[in-house]
């Protein structure tokens, strides 16, 4: 890859404004500059991807085109170099079963919550905690997934360290800070960087 480590840092965060706006469909202007500020872009990136076809804008409304959602994959896929491609493979092997975990595990701490069964909430965050680390510990294994996901591995730290401090909202509440909602985000982002699809 020819791109300075600036360069491709500056892509990875274009492409994950991208994807955040993909996952929410459609996003008002404002909603937009703030995010796109949140990222580390300035407001005016999305001028830019508006200019490129990326982003639709429809009075004051955004959202990714189709050439901008193909243009997503792309710049996600050639960020891996041929070298990472393996170790990134394993990785994504290694997240495809935690992915199944830390579902079960939220789906169990929910129902927890919603029964106020105590025992059941302590399990359920247990099982999370330990996929958690078992997360953490793979992605330590491979240069390619922390530096392609760093951002939503720092934003998974700092949503756990939240809930750990009592925050509970901050494991599964509708926030984009949230855990489930970072872990959604970089299940997609892997996916796109292997130019998968999502099952089920």
């Amino acid at each position: 890859m020819a791109d300075s480590s600036a360069g491709l840092a500056q892509k990875l965060r274009s492409s994950e404004l991208l994807l955040r706006i993909v996952m929410r469909g459609v996003i008002d202007a404002d909603s937009a500059r703030s995010l796109s500020i949140e990222v580390g872009l300035g407001a005016g990136a999305l001028n830019r991807l508006i200019a490129e076809g990326a982003l639709a804008d429809d009075e004051g409304l955004l959202y990714v085109t189709e050439t901008g959602d193909h243009r997503l994959t792309e710049e996600l896929h050639a960020q891996v170099a041929p070298s990472e491609a393996p170790a990134l493979a394993a990785f994504a092997e290694e997240f495809d079963v935690l992915d199944l975990e830390i579902k079960s595990a939220l789906t169990a701490w929910q129902r927890a919550i919603r029964d106020g069964d105590e025992g059941a909430q302590v399990s359920a965050v247990e099982r999370w905690l330990d996929a958690d680390a078992r997360l953490r510990a793979a992605a330590g294994r491979a240069q390619a997934p922390t530096r392609l996901l760093a951002s939503c591995l720092a934003r998974l730290q700092y949503a756990r360290e939240r809930v750990l401090d009592g925050d509970s909202g901050q494991l599964s509440g509708p926030d984009d800070s949230s855990y489930h909602n970072v872990w959604f985000l970089m299940h997609e982002m892997l996916l796109r960087t292997l130019r998968r699809e999502r099952r089920g």
